[in-house]
């Protein structure tokens, strides 16, 4: 597992961010599943992860 180092600045950050903010970077993973640009990944599975991605984001958006 990936040890994270994070600043009390930069976890403080992480919290204030909205719901649309949050929403437009599972925007950006759809994005770039929907293009194809995982590279390693299967075509297949970037489409899974994509919808996954916009279901997430349609989420949060109603929870605004």
């Amino acid at each position: 597992m990936m040890e994270m180092n994070m600043t009390d600045q930069e976890i403080k950050a992480l919290a204030e961010r909205t719901n649309e903010e949050i929403a437009q970077e599972w925007d950006q993973i759809a994005d770039e599943c929907e293009a194809g640009s995982w590279d390693g990944y299967s075509p297949r599975l970037q489409q899974i992860i994509a919808g996954i991605a916009r279901n997430t984001a349609a989420n949060l958006r109603q929870t605004s």
